[in-house]
């Protein structure tokens, strides 16, 4: 019983350092674009039905920083919903209607 709980330890330790290097790797000079970027981005893996953490790892940021970011565009374009943000999507062209098909169908599998 200890051995498990001392590798779940580790396993977050290096999470969260693999997190933190990702960032690193990741920041640019240009920060201005970043946040819209991972806001478009943040919204397509809403689409697409990955959950907070999903979209955190895929990222490289930390699942509060999505929940931010999704409270704010949510705030902003007063859109409640995944369902409304998916016409949200659709409608600006960040996704195509067949790429969320795509991942509806391979979710049921």
């Amino acid at each position: 019983m200890m051995e498990s709980s001392r590798c779940t330890i580790r396993q977050s330790r290096l999470r969260k350092r693999l997190n933190r290097w990702c960032r690193l790797l990741l920041k640019k000079k240009n920060d201005k674009n970043r946040s819209p970027r991972e806001k478009k981005e943040i919204i397509i893996g809403v689409v697409k039905g990955m959950t907070n953490k999903q979209i955190a790892e895929k990222l490289c940021l930390s699942a509060h920083t999505v929940i931010t970011h999704r409270r704010n565009i949510a705030g902003k374009l007063q859109i409640h919903s995944p369902a409304g943000l998916t016409i949200y999507a659709i409608v600006n062209k960040f996704v195509d209607i067949n790429d969320i098909k795509d991942s509806i169908y391979s979710r049921e599998e």
